[in-house]
């Protein structure tokens, strides 16, 4: 059986999937921004990206295309 794929998936925003806000506005200054600013920790980038993998691998999710922050370790 094949692996499913996403075509549009934010690793740095992965661990802030279902956030509340109350605006896109609110929800990027709030949570995607801080999340996406504490991947210039490459540390902190290795231990997400592997989460990240682990949990797309074990949804059955064998192809992405993952987009990273404006930080080089996030890719």
């Amino acid at each position: 059986m094949p692996g499913f794929v996403d075509l549009h998936v934010h690793l740095p925003q992965a661990s802030i999937i279902a956030a509340e806000n109350s605006g896109l506005l609110d929800w990027l200054e709030r949570y995607a921004f801080p999340a996406e600013a504490a991947f210039v920790d490459p540390k902190h980038a290795a231990v997400q990206a592997a989460l990240f993998v682990d949990q797309l691998l074990s949804n059955g999710t064998t192809t992405a295309l993952v987009f990273g922050s404006s930080h080089k370790t996030s890719v």
